[in-house]
């Protein structure tokens, strides 16, 4: 139903976090959430694009900047512009959409990385560590890598349409149980008349959109989720389409059609609602992008009945407060006749979808450039560091390779502190210190140098004893404080000087504190950051508000590595929850 709110389900939710020794804090979910001024645009019906065979000449790696969105790629300048300013027109729309729900204050730039192919993708070491989509059936899965790092998060995603398969043995088997009296009739067998549906091809651009609008319910509204939800609203707004006048569909289901339900099995609503699709998939559902569009459209963007609306909301905030799925699913009463109504409504001919006027003012050109050589050679490294580091893969080998690359260009300082971030983050202290003395050499000033060798000196003190100790310590974080100093806003700095306390075993002082507190406002879908934090806070004696600061790490969608660490941080915990 076009002009409901989505964040209706959020009423009254608490999903912000105050920090007592840090200034600002997030707005609070509410009833007066602002919409989008929405035009009724009627019904759709379906309708699959069919997959391009024309792409624009390859050309070298280049960088485009806008206000919410760094993104790289090697494909041509103006689909680079394009898919850039498409991503700022759906950030507008959320804005809108969220507005007054969403966390107050800007967040840190998200970086995309637009690679040419699918082969190109599946040979970058990329682990799923702390966000996945679905998990979907094949062909829709692991067609993006998203990771929340604490830095700032990371898009990866092929500029390659997705294939869809749509005969399948679900597709021919209710194929033949239609056609099964007129097969007697002719005395033919149904697979001498089977008609095989041809495959159809989802656009790369709606695999990026869908991703955005995760990252932005993420970041601006960070909470507990179910995973279907988040899947459901990425679904949603990758059909977005900007018209030729500025204005923006959204919420279309088109793709979301009949054939894809036979080819991989009717919606189970009771099935997602209660999570057993997660643990126990009953194989006559195969869980896709379309089943999750359907499901948040109906919960979102149709005419519930108000008692249907409580109970959603009721299912919302219980996850939201760590109540496990299944529990939080008794809430809708009659789960059958909930799944008729889901079922009644997907059999419905076309859906309404909405649309979003023209913004008053126009999204700005991004800004383009083109890579370095060294760059973009060290693109890949820096795109695969998390997955490295954290798993171990070939660790001693990869770590050879960087350094292998960074000697290529030995007078380039970015080049050099991709190298520096390798060592440091994979516990080389010294070889760390070398590469990032050698980035300052060539930029006296480089806050990342100048934070890198900070912490590689704090990791090598850490080691030490006595009086040696506690000088390499300070002169550490005199670079640290230096690099804070020079730019107030990076977060790598105020990471690297909370951790040269926490490595050293020493209790962190409230400047660190603050500066975490910072780093958190910023990525709020880190869970690094939180745990840092909240670990902090528990040694404090503040229970209380490391659970609020950690809620969305304890309850989020995702298991994390930082999940079970943030658990056994209140293992012996009996404080009451509440909400926060």
């Amino acid at each position: 139903m076009l002009g409901l709110k989505p964040m209706h389900l959020l009423a009254g939710v608490p999903i912000a976090f105050v920090l007592a020794f840090a200034s600002g804090s997030p707005a609070r979910a509410g009833e007066g959430a602002a919409g989008p001024a929405q035009t009724m645009v009627g019904k759709e019906q379906i309708v699959v694009e069919g997959r391009r065979e024309q792409r624009e000449r390859r050309s070298g790696w280049k960088r485009a900047e806008s206000d919410h969105v760094l993104m790289f790629s090697d494909g041509g300048e103006e689909e680079l512009k394009r898919a850039v300013t498409d991503i700022e027109r759906l950030h507008g729309l959320l804005v809108r959409l969220y507005g007054q729900d969403a966390q107050a204050g800007e967040t840190a730039k998200l970086r995309v990385i637009l690679v040419e192919s699918m082969p190109a993708y599946r040979g970058m070491a990329l682990r799923n560590l702390r966000s996945e989509e679905g998990p979907y059936v094949p062909p829709f899965a692991q067609q993006r890598y998203y990771d929340p790092r604490d830095d700032g998060s990371l898009l990866v995603v092929p500029r390659v349409d997705q294939v869809i398969r749509l005969d399948t043995a679900k597709a021919r088997n209710a194929f033949c149980d239609e056609m099964g009296p007129d097969l007697l009739l002719a005395e033919k067998t149904c697979a001498e008349v089977s008609n095989r549906p041809e495959p159809v091809a989802r656009p790369w651009e709606s695999i990026l959109f869908s991703a955005y609008a995760q990252h932005f319910i993420l970041n601006n509204l960070p909470a507990g989720y179910p995973r279907w939800y988040l899947d459901g609203i990425g679904a949603l707004f990758s059909t977005a389409k900007v018209r030729r006048d500025g204005s923006l569909d959204y919420a279309k289901i088109s793709l979301v059609n009949r054939q894809v339900f036979r080819s991989y099995g009717r919606l189970d609503a009771g099935d997602v609602l209660t999570g057993r699709y997660l643990e126990t998939p009953s194989g006559k559902m195969e869980w896709t992008p379309f089943h999750a569009a359907l499901l948040v459209h109906f919960f979102v963007y149709s005419d519930l009945k108000p008692e249907r609306q409580a109970q959603f909301r009721r299912y919302m905030t219980a996850i939201h407060e760590g109540t496990p799925i299944a529990e939080a699913a008794k809430l809708f009463g009659d789960m059958r006749k909930l799944e008729r109504e889901v079922s009644a409504y997907a059999g419905r001919d076309g859906l309404t979808y909405a649309r979003a006027q023209p913004p008053e003012v126009p999204v700005d050109d991004p800004s383009v450039t083109l890579l370095s050589p060294a760059s973009a050679a060290m693109l890949g490294a820096s795109v695969e560091m998390d997955s490295r580091v954290a798993s171990g893969i070939a660790a001693d080998d990869w770590i050879a390779e960087v350094r292998g690359e960074a000697r290529k260009y030995p007078q380039d300082a970015e080049a050099l502190l991709v190298l520096a971030e390798a060592e440091c983050r994979s516990g080389r202290y010294r070889e760390c210190l070398d590469a990032a003395g050698r980035a300052l050499e060539l930029s006296p000033d480089d806050v990342r140098a100048l934070s890198w060798k900070g912490l590689a000196q704090a990791g090598e003190a850490a080691a030490k004893d006595g009086a040696a100790r506690s000088g390499e310590l300070k002169a550490a974080r005199a670079l640290i404080a230096q690099a804070i100093g020079l730019d107030g806003d990076a977060l790598l700095p105020r990471l690297a000087y909370f951790r040269s306390f926490a490595m050293a075993g020493e209790p962190v002082p409230d400047d660190a504190m603050a500066g975490m507190a910072k780093v958190v406002r910023m990525v709020p879908a880190a869970p690094g950051p939180r745990l840092s934090l909240g670990a902090e806070l528990i040694r404090r004696g503040e229970p209380g508000l490391a659970r609020k600061l950690l809620y969305p790490v304890l309850y989020g969608p995702y298991e994390t590595p930082e999940r079970a660490r943030a658990e056994s941080l209140f293992a012996g915990d009996v404080t009451p929850r509440v909400a926060g």
